[in-house]
């Protein structure tokens, strides 16, 4: 496609984002202030302008209470996530990890490297790096690799690492291994890992 045509082709595209957007505002559906806006990914804003247009079609309260709890649900865990460090670019934690980008891309693709979808491209949280070596956490690959395994979603993988256990001396995960970089330590954790979401753990 010619990119001088572009702007002329994406025009009616354009004109019925905007009709759906005014009809939002007419019915008093979107509920979204220009902070609130401003302060979204790309994709937290055209979410939320799909769940207010589901909301605004159905008038079902069994749909607006799902997305309603989806949404706050999605909130809930950025906020979080950002307890610990929230999440970077994959260039920018590959600077910070000391690993080409290359190298990471390819961690993220076999599923080593925890991603989260909350813009154009997947986010990177940054609790997968060890503060004190600045490398990725002892163990990161094996634990994530056997997590995947389970199918387990990426809320599940994060707070797996970030929640205290009583089996790990009241440590997450994460800090159990940064105080014990060894291999007894791991298997305790992969141990733990390949039993996740079974009764009782």
């Amino acid at each position: 496609m010619n990119t001088l045509e572009a702007p002329v082709e994406s025009a009616p595209l354009l004109k019925r984002v905007a009709n759906i957007l005014q009809e939002l505002e007419l019915n008093h559906a979107l509920e979204l202030s220009t902070s609130d806006a401003l302060s979204l990914s790309d994709q937290g804003l055209l979410e939320f302008i799909l769940n207010a247009h589901t909301q605004n079609l159905h008038h079902d309260p069994k749909v607006i209470k799902k997305l309603k709890r989806q949404r706050a649900g999605q909130k809930k865990f950025i906020e979080y996530i950002e307890r610990f460090g929230g999440v970077v670019k994959q260039s920018e934690f590959a600077k910070l990890a000391g690993l080409s980008r290359q190298s990471i891309n390819g961690k993220i693709k076999d599923e080593l490297i925890i991603t989260i979808n909350s813009g154009p491209t997947p986010q990177v949280p940054v609790f997968q790096i060890d503060e004190k070596t600045t490398k990725l956490l002892f163990g990161l690959e094996k634990v994530n690799a056997e997590l995947a395994s389970k199918e387990l979603g990426t809320s599940a993988m994060c707070t797996f690492w970030l929640n205290t256990r009583s089996r790990l001396e009241g440590l997450s995960v994460r800090d159990y291994l940064q105080v014990n970089p060894n291999k007894d330590a791991l298997e305790k954790v992969l141990f733990i890992a390949c039993r996740e979401g079974e009764m009782g753990y």
